[in-house]
C-alpha cells in the first residue's frame, strides 16, 4: 500500500525486478511530466471549458517538472512563451501524438509538442524548437504551368511557403475559410492553429 499527498491523489507506480531477480524496484512518479527541450522559457496551464485551472507553471529550457492534472480525462493544456506571453491554442495532453502549435510570435511562430506514454501509464509532454521543414501538412504543386487553389477549413493555421527553385521562405498567419493560390513549382507547409479540432483542405485546379 502506498500513500501520497498530491492535488488529485493520482500517482503512477511501477514495480520491476532487478537484474539478478532478487530485489523488487518500486518507482513512484507524477501522472504527467513536462519536458522543455526548447531554447526558450515556457509556461503551461491546464484549461477546462477555456478556464485556467491554476497559475501558469514555468518551465526553463532543458528543465523537467511534474504536472498534476485536475481533469486527466479531458486533458486540455495551453503553453505560452514567458517573455511575451504568446499563447498556443488548447491541445490534448492525454493521448499520444506530436504536432506543431502555432504561436502569435514573429521570431518563433510555431513550437513543437509531443505527448508520449511511459511504460507505467504516466504521460510526458515534450516541447521543442521548430526545425525547418517540420509541418503537420505539406502540399506540393508539381505542375509546370498550372496553379492550384487551396480552400482552407475554419481552423486557422500558419503557412510556411517556399519556392522550389530559390528555397526562400515566408511565414503567413491566415484565418478562417480563405482561398490560397499555390503557383506552379511551389510548395506550402501547414501548422494548424487548433490541432484538437477537425481539419479540412479542399484542392482544385
Amino acid at each position: 500500500m502506498a500513500s501520497c499527498k498530491v492535488p488529485n491523489d493520482r500517482i503512477c507506480v511501477d514495480v520491476i525486478t532487478s537484474s539478478f531477480s532478487l530485489t523488487k524496484i518500486v518507482t513512484f512518479s507524477p501522472s504527467i511530466v513536462i519536458i522543455n527541450k526548447s531554447t526558450v522559457e515556457l509556461e503551461v496551464v491546464e484549461t477546462i471549458s477555456d478556464k485556467e485551472q491554476d497559475k501558469w507553471k514555468s518551465v526553463n529550457p532543458k528543465e523537467i517538472i511534474s504536472f498534476w492534472s485536475h481533469n486527466i480525462k479531458d486533458g486540455i493544456m495551453c503553453v505560452r512563451y514567458k517573455h511575451n506571453r504568446a499563447t498556443s491554442s488548447p491541445f490534448m495532453m492525454n493521448e499520444k501524438y506530436r504536432t506543431l502549435l502555432s504561436m502569435n510570435d514573429k521570431e518563433r511562430p510555431v513550437i513543437y509538442v509531443e505527448v508520449s506514454a511511459t511504460n507505467f501509464d504516466s504521460l510526458r509532454v515534450i516541447f521543442g524548437d521548430y526545425k525547418i521543414d517540420d509541418a503537420s501538412l505539406l502540399v506540393v504543386n508539381c505542375l509546370k504551368n498550372d496553379s492550384v487553389s487551396l480552400l482552407r477549413s475554419y481552423c486557422s493555421h500558419t503557412i510556411v511557403r517556399r519556392r522550389r527553385d530559390t528555397l526562400s521562405s515566408t511565414v503567413v498567419n491566415t484565418s478562417a475559410r480563405r482561398t490560397q493560390i499555390l503557383p506552379p513549382q511551389n510548395y506550402v507547409y501547414y501548422a494548424w492553429l487548433h490541432p484538437s479540432k477537425s481539419k479540412e483542405l479542399v484542392i482544385s485546379c
